[in-house]
């Protein structure tokens, strides 16, 4: 019996005849999609803070807008080189 027949059948014990390079080759395919899933639940906690970030600056820019209308532009900026530099940083990281 081949080893796709093993991985198939329905019997207990079936999967324990297995041979070893065929065990180690299993196992490290669930730890490299262990490790794939952990940088996703990474990346995807990264981008909800940094757009809860974003809102928060848009939030205060609109405010300083209102009430320090010089300093509009100032505020602005910065909204915008945090944008572009979390932009930057989740690009590196998805690649």
């Amino acid at each position: 019996m081949n080893d796709l027949a093993l991985l198939s059948a329905q019997g207990s014990g079936e999967l324990s005849r297995l041979p070893r390079t065929t065990k180690k080759a299993l196992a490290q395919v669930e730890g490299h999609a262990m490790i794939a899933h952990s940088k996703l639940d990474t990346l995807d906690m990264l981008v909800d803070r940094t757009l809860d970030d974003i809102a928060r600056l848009s939030a205060k820019e609109a405010y300083i807008a209102q009430v320090l209308p010089h300093a509009a532009g100032r505020a602005q900026m910065v909204v915008n080189t945090y944008t572009f530099c979390a932009n930057s940083i989740i690009s590196r990281a998805v690649r």
